[in-house]
């Protein structure tokens, strides 16, 4: 049975959705990590050379992109648990995990807009 939904703790309306769609997220990444995504990329990072910033952003991006994929796979494979813990859906329900994987998703689409360049053919390289 999914967890019952926060309340609205400010009176703003529009933050509501969010939160709800952030839960599952939360509660995925408050699972331990060997964090190996971001060991690799602050390992490309120094190879590089690159300010910490575009590290920081990579590892942002991608970690979205990561969540989408973990929340969507447990359901696929029915999984129970996610190393050792009953997995978001399970906690959460199937379709507050769907949309918090979307919103995952998104979340990934709005840190890569303002990287795009534009006038360029594919949007990212000059």
């Amino acid at each position: 049975m999914p967890l019952s939904l926060l309340s609205p703790t400010n009176g703003e309306a529009n933050t509501f959705p969010e939160q709800v769609l952030q839960q599952p997220i939360d509660y995925l990444r408050s699972v331990p990590s060997k964090n190996i995504r971001g060991t690799i990329i602050q390992a490309l990072n120094l190879w590089l050379n690159a300010p910490e910033s575009a590290a920081t952003q990579v590892e942002d991006l991608i970690g979205h992109l990561h969540d989408s994929s973990l929340l969507l796979d447990d359901i696929q494979d029915n999984s129970e648990l996610r190393r050792g813990r009953p997995t978001a859906y399970r906690v959460f329900g199937v379709a507050q995990t769907i949309n918090a994987a979307t919103h995952a998703l998104t979340q990934a689409f709005e840190k890569v807009v303002p990287l795009m360049k534009p006038g360029t053919s594919n949007g990212f390289f000059g």
